[in-house]
Order: C-alpha cells, then structure tokens, then sequence
C-alpha cells in the first residue's frame, strides 16, 4: 500500500492509499464548472485532480503492483476508463436500447455498470487479466444463459445503478 500525492482542483496538495482506488477518469465537461479540475478519481469519496488523466495514472502506475490490478477500457465517448480490476465483474449482459452511442458491452465495477466502447471480448480479457470475475461473453439468446445467471439477475429484474449517469458523457 502506498500513498499517491495529486494536486486537487482546489489547488491544494491531496493523498490518497493506491489500492483504495476504485476507478479514474477524465473530468466531463459537465463537471468543469464545480471542479477546476482534469481527473476524476473515485475511492472512498470522489477526489478531483489538478493532473491530467495520463498524468495521474503515471503516477500510480509507478507503485509496485499496481500494474497487476490497474484495468484500462475505453468509455463510449473515446476516453480511457481505468479501474481497480479487483472490483470489476463482467462482461454483464446489456441491450443495445439501454447502452448510450458508443458503447458495445459492460462491466460492474464496485457494483456499478460501466458501458465501454469495447467488446464483450475484450472486457472479459481485461477483468480476468487484472484479477476480477470474468463473465462468460454474453450471446444473443436468453437460452444460452450460464447455470449461474441468476447471481447476475439483478441487472435483467432492476437496473444496475450506472457509473455517470447524472452526467452527460461529453
């Protein structure tokens, strides 16, 4: 466990433990006018960084071990969404009538769905590499659920709360 150091968009110097990260992404434009900030980096609360998301993640990365857990996908907008792999489940079954433009599949991370630009595919490769639960790649057909779909239910009978859904993604 190591201390990472940022600027938050106060302007002020913050910390944060590394393996408390949950998930980090560049700021939405609709955030800018409460955060002067480029970073949004959700743990036990929500911080904002002064660093860019590249930045940020530079700085983490330079932590022993945290390339083990550390997944990267890419939002529906075309920017990266990295997170802590340890917390993420998927692929999760999504319809196209539900997922924003962009987006192809998606993940739980810390319980909430992620729509990603990348395929079911891909994001099963990512969870399974970065220590998470990877999910069978969903098919088209609701026969060819897994015997363990029920655990996953919840998504089908009430929705899944979203990561970013208050926030336009732009």
């Amino acid at each position: 466990m190591a201390v990472i150091s940022f600027t938050a968009d106060d302007g002020r110097p913050d910390q944060l433990e590394s393996d408390a990260i949950v998930r980090v992404r560049r700021i939405l434009d609709s955030e800018r006018q409460q955060h002067n900030a480029n970073t949004k980096i959700v743990w036990s609360r929500d911080s904002y960084a002064k660093e860019t998301p590249a930045a940020f993640i530079g700085l983490l990365t330079s932590v022993e071990g945290v390339s083990k857990w550390l997944g990267e996908l890419t939002m529906p907008e075309g920017s990266p969404v990295w997170f802590n792999g340890k917390l993420s489940e998927g692929p999760i079954r999504v319809t196209p009538s539900n997922m924003p433009p962009g987006a192809k599949s998606g993940l739980l991370i810390a319980g909430k769905l992620q729509y990603v630009a990348n395929t079911a595919q891909e994001v099963q490769n990512v969870v399974k590499a970065k220590g998470g639960t990877a999910l069978p790649v969903p098919g088209d057909s609701i026969l060819e659920l897994p015997a363990n779909a029920w655990v996953r239910a919840k998504g089908w009978i009430a929705p899944y709360e979203v990561w970013d859904a208050e926030s336009p993604q732009g």
